[in-house]
C-alpha cells in the first residue's frame, strides 16, 4: 500500500478526471478537485468528507488560480501531485475558426496547465518533491484534421512537458505527460464544441467527423477506471516516465505517426541537410 498522497486534479466532474479522483480517494488519498458548477462541487465534497475538497475554478481565470489554489492546498495540508486534466475539443476547419475560439482553447488546454503548474511549483521545490501529470493526447502528435486547434493545444502541452521536466528535475520534481487514445468519457458530449461560424465549403467533412464522434462515444476501446489505476501506479514509481502512451490504440497511433515522420525526414534529407555556412577558405602562406 502506497503512502497517502494529496492530489490536485482539474476537471473531476466527469471522464478521466473523475475516474482518477474516485480511484485515489478509495485508497485513502486526499483530492482537491476543480469543477465549474455549484452542484458538482457539492456532490464532490460529499464523496469523502475531509478528503474530497471541491474547488470551483475556471482554469483560464488567472486571479482565481493565484488566490484559490494556495488556499485549497493549505486546506489539504499540502500537495504531492498536480494533474492537469481539464480541457475540451473544438471541431471545425482551420479557416472557419475565429481568433477568439483559437485563443480560448489554447487558454484552457494549455494556458491553464501552465498557470496551475507555476502556482504549485514553489511548494514542490520547497519540499524537494512533487509530480506534475499533464494530460495531452495522441492528437498532439498525429494532428487530426477538423480538430486542428485541439491538436495544437495538446501538442503544446506535450512539448512544454518535456521542457518542464528538464527544468525541475534538479529540485526532485517529476513530470509525466499522458498521451491517451480513445476513452469512453464525455469527450463527444459536454467536452466537444463546434466553431460558431461554419463555412459551407467544409460542411460535409466536418459533419462527417461529428457523426463519427457521436457514433464512437459509447464504443471507445479504453476504460477510464483502468486508466486511473495506471496513472496512480505511475505516480507511485520512483522513476516515472516523462511520456506515456495510454491505451493500445495510443501506442499504435503514436508509433505509426513517429515512424512516418522519421521516414519523411529521411526521404528529403538530401535536399534539406546542407544549410550550414560554407567552410572558410584557409589562405595560402
Amino acid at each position: 500500500m502506497s503512502q497517502e498522497r494529496r492530489w490536485l486534479i482539474t476537471g473531476v466532474s466527469s471522464g478521466l478526471g473523475r475516474a482518477l479522483a474516485e480511484y485515489v480517494l478509495a485508497r485513502g488519498d486526499t483530492v482537491i478537485g476543480t469543477l465549474r458548477k455549484p452542484e458538482q462541487a457539492v456532490e464532490f465534497a460529499r464523496r469523502a468528507p475531509g478528503r474530497s475538497i471541491a474547488l470551483r475554478l475556471d482554469v483560464t481565470d488567472d486571479a482565481a488560480i493565484s488566490s484559490r489554489v494556495p488556499e485549497a492546498v493549505d486546506a489539504a495540508g499540502g500537495l504531492d501531485i498536480l494533474v492537469n486534466n481539464a480541457g475540451y475539443t473544438l471541431i471545425g476547419a482551420v479557416e472557419e475558426t475565429s481568433p477568439a475560439e483559437v485563443w480560448q482553447i489554447m487558454a484552457t488546454n494549455f494556458g491553464g496547465p501552465v498557470r496551475l503548474t507555476q502556482v504549485v511549483l514553489p511548494c514542490f521545490r520547497r519540499q524537494g518533491r512533487g509530480h506534475v501529470v499533464n494530460v495531452s493526447s495522441v492528437a498532439g502528435t498525429v494532428g487530426f484534421p477538423w480538430s486542428a486547434m485541439y491538436s495544437a493545444s495538446k501538442s503544446a502541452v506535450a512539448a512544454w512537458s518535456d521542457a518542464l521536466a528538464a527544468e525541475v528535475s534538479g529540485f526532485g520534481v517529476k513530470v509525466t505527460c499522458l498521451e491517451p487514445g480513445g476513452f469512453r468519457t464525455n469527450f463527444a458530449g459536454s467536452s466537444l464544441r463546434s466553431v460558431e461560424r461554419p463555412l459551407p465549403e467544409y460542411a460535409d467533412p466536418v459533419t462527417a467527423v461529428k457523426q463519427r464522434y457521436a457514433a464512437a462515444a459509447d464504443t471507445m476501446p479504453n476504460d477510464p477506471d483502468r486508466a486511473a489505476a495506471v496513472i496512480a501506479h505511475i505516480v507511485d514509481m520512483a522513476e516515472p516516465p516523462t511520456r506515456v502512451a495510454l491505451g493500445e490504440d495510443a501506442h499504435t497511433y503514436l508509433t505509426n505517426a513517429l515512424r512516418s515522420r522519421i521516414a519523411e525526414y529521411a526521404r528529403h534529407r538530401d535536399i534539406s541537410v546542407d544549410t550550414s555556412f560554407a567552410p572558410t577558405a584557409v589562405p595560402s602562406s
